[in-house]
């Protein structure tokens, strides 16, 4: 019987110490939450501004934003997100000329390979986008060892455009 019950102590020990840390982390992410929302935010804002430089925004739905200078528009700035990417999640802001050329790119969160598929962030391989409408991904000039981000990104880029478009009309 003894044995039995230093197995039921020990049990209700454990018990209470993951209550405790379980408690405990459930109060830092109360806490901790709305920093972090208001940091993804004004991330955002960032590069939309960053995207569409010089201009006022104006929110069209949860993912276009149109960006006006004296009262006439300029360009679209959307916020997409791709689960395509290596190692998941890849959200990006672009930004899109009245002719719905890309205007800018700018990275929010990605989770991919240090060295490899976070490559995509650098210029020579988003410079190959500006300037021009989304492209085929046959017609982008692909990273090495990440093929998988280049296709992922590309067609980020794709739905970006879609958005625009849809909001341009």
């Amino acid at each position: 019987m003894k044995q039995n019950d230093n197995i039921i102590v020990l049990a209700l020990k454990l018990f209470v110490i993951c209550l405790v840390i379980a408690l405990g982390l459930s109060a830092l992410n109360f806490v901790t939450e709305p920093v972090i929302a208001e940091l993804t935010e004004s991330a955002k804002k960032e590069a939309m501004e960053a995207v569409l430089p010089d201009c006022s925004l104006e929110k069209v739905n949860d993912q276009v934003y149109v960006g006006a200078n004296d009262g006439e528009t300029v360009g679209y700035a959307v916020n997409v997100v791709t689960q395509e990417g290596y190692g998941g999640a890849i959200e990006m802001i672009v930004g899109f000329d009245c002719d719905l050329n890309i205007t800018g790119i700018e990275y929010i969160s990605m989770s991919e390979t240090p060295g490899l598929g976070t490559r995509a962030k650098e210029e020579s391989f988003t410079s190959q986008f500006l300037g021009s409408k989304a492209k085929a991904f046959e017609d982008i000039d692909a990273l090495t060892g990440a093929t998988v981000t280049s296709k992922a990104v590309n067609g980020a880029l794709n739905m970006a455009s879609e958005l625009a478009k849809e909001a341009a009309q």
